[in-house]
């Protein structure tokens, strides 16, 4: 038996009433720890309307100074933030970084998530904003990214290799997440309607492959500013009938989604891609990929073992890979076990806590 006192962690994440990525992750951390107590502190829109530049400025204010009484107030072993590496995040964030150390405070995590490579690339050119980002870094006790990658870029940008840590996202499979079957297969496409997430492209690569498989529908789960385009563009498809758009999914829907689709196709090309939740469930529920090359997903999935994954995204070559899944049922059952193995190995949300909380103890020993 662990008799090791808890470690008290301050958890900085965006409010929980704005979906996305990072609120996920953190909801799911806080479900599996086991030697941490958890505090959470909000920040970030909180999706209720009435923003404006004015309420924006605001919030960077007042933020920062709540935090500060906070710190001030209450011991923690660590504070844990959970910036993107994009303009906005990094604005918020590195103020919240910078009022923990006017109080003192040095045990920070700066665990980040998403990846905009247009901003990095901006930082990258500019000496002051190179400076000014390694500078901010430097002053947490760890950094951590995604992906290997990620971290050679920092190092690029001045950040101190020893401070980097590359760790790697998670997933939750569903208690009912057993095998069963539909009437008719589809392919699952589950993600943001965003123009980079390759939502157009798998339309018109479905469209290229469905005479030629007649009995297999598209299921494109989402909502997003595409939404509109992508469902005139299956009108004008003529496959209205086999394409379906049931919006937004979560939950229980959200997995039975996984647990009857044929195959798993996020044609990505983002350019803030890291490592999409929904291709790790996806795997987890042991189904076959076709994704793209974006973020940091060719350090998980490689082409011809967990699927088909796409260098260059286009209608043409999202139809080949359909292809090639469907056509060759040996191929896609040996991927589709290969992925159930490798995300419960590897990406498990009970062992992605327990690592996380290890960095918790070297954070806290600083």
């Amino acid at each position: 038996m662990n008799n090791e006192p808890k470690h008290a962690v301050l958890v900085i994440s965006p409010d929980p009433s704005v979906p996305g990525g990072v609120s996920a992750f953190v909801d799911m951390m806080k479900r599996h720890v086991t030697r941490s107590d958890i505090v959470s502190f909000y920040v970030g829109s909180s999706g209720r309307g009435g923003e404006n530049p004015l309420s924006v400025l605001w919030r960077l204010i007042v933020a920062p100074a709540r935090l500060m009484r906070l710190v001030r107030r209450r011991l923690f072993d660590a504070v844990h933030l959970n910036p993107s590496f994009n303009a906005k995040a990094m604005i918020r964030d590195g103020l919240l970084l910078l009022a923990l150390r006017a109080a003192g405070y040095r045990r920070i995590l700066f665990y980040i998530h998403g990846w905009d490579t247009g901003f990095y690339r901006t930082v990258a050119r500019h000496a002051l904003l190179r400076h000014l980002t390694a500078w901010l870094l430097n002053k947490a006790a760890l950094v951590t990214v995604l992906g290997d990658e990620f971290r050679q870029s920092l190092v690029a940008l001045g950040v101190d290799p020893a401070r980097i840590a590359v760790t790697r996202t998670m997933y939750e499979e569903p208690a009912d997440m057993a095998d069963a079957s539909s009437a008719r297969p589809y392919i699952l496409f589950l993600s943001r309607f965003d123009a980079e997430k390759g939502g157009r492209e798998l339309i018109q690569g479905f469209a290229g492959i469905a005479r030629a498989f007649p009995d297999i529908d598209l299921v494109m789960a989402g909502d997003g500013a595409e939404a509109a385009s992508l469902r005139a563009l299956a009108d004008i498809s003529g496959l209205a009938a086999r394409i379906r758009f049931p919006g937004y999914v979560g939950g229980a829907e959200k997995a039975r989604l996984l647990r009857h689709c044929a195959i798993f196709a996020l044609p990505t090309y983002y350019r803030s891609e890291a490592m999409p939740v929904a291709m790790l469930e996806a795997m987890g529920a042991g189904k076959p990929l076709l994704v793209g090359a974006a973020g940091v997903i060719r350090s998980v999935v490689a082409d011809g073992v967990n699927g088909v994954v796409l260098d260059n995204v286009t209608a043409h070559s999202v139809a080949a890979g359909l292809r090639r899944l469907l056509g060759d049922a040996e191929f896609a059952a040996a991927a589709a076990a290969h992925n159930r193995a490798t995300a419960r190995a590897r990406f498990a949300a009970g062992i992605v806590t327990g690592e996380i909380e290890v960095l918790y103890r070297k954070v806290a020993a600083c």
